[in-house]
């Protein structure tokens, strides 16, 4: 069924005499968009393809059969037990810190990002994370972001004479550049 028009003729002709000598409207709206790799300056362009490659695999989706929450600790494979225990114990002393207090997860995906490829340059194999207590969000994503990292050998809570829950050791495997 058609649909009744209620406006009339006389009314229809008016709206179209008065609107007459008027422009159609150029669209104006602003689209920002992400800085590409490729645009960035070619000094700068070999840093952020590295931070970027350690960001590609921090990922909440798989989660590792090795990850334990309670308490937090994860070993590659049956192989590096025996670093977990020393981690568990306070046998490795950190060479470098990260302390993610009052980040969001984007943040701290890129400072974590950031500091493995530091510690990469610097040959740096031993790690500590500082999370913070807060709602424990942080204390439950970076575990899993750690665990998915094909570079990491094993990471424990700290032991009990360093803040227990606050932070988290970690052992990097250097060997592998990029």
């Amino acid at each position: 069924m058609k649909q009744k028009s209620f406006i009339s003729y006389n009314d229809l002709y008016l709206f179209k005499k008065s609107f007459k000598n008027i422009d159609i409207m150029v669209q104006d709206n602003v689209f920002y968009y992400k800085k590409n790799v490729c645009s960035i300056k070619k000094k700068y362009k070999k840093k952020y393809f590295e931070i970027d490659f350690h960001r590609y695999f921090f990922s909440e989706k798989k989660i590792s059969r090795n990850l334990s929450y309670e308490p937090i600790r994860y070993f590659r494979s049956n192989c590096f037990i025996n670093k977990l225990k020393k981690l568990r114990y306070g046998k490795f002393f950190p060479e470098i810190f990260l302390d993610v207090h009052g980040m969001n997860s984007i943040e701290t995906k890129k400072e974590i990002a950031n500091l493995f490829s530091i510690c990469y340059k610097k040959n740096f194999s031993y790690i500590r994370i500082i999370h913070g207590h807060g709602k424990e969000i942080l204390k439950r994503k970076i575990p899993l972001w750690l665990s998915n990292h094909p570079d990491i050998v094993a990471f424990h809570e700290s032991p009990r004479f360093l803040g227990k829950s606050n932070s988290i050791f970690v052992i990097i495997d250097i060997s592998k550049k990029i």
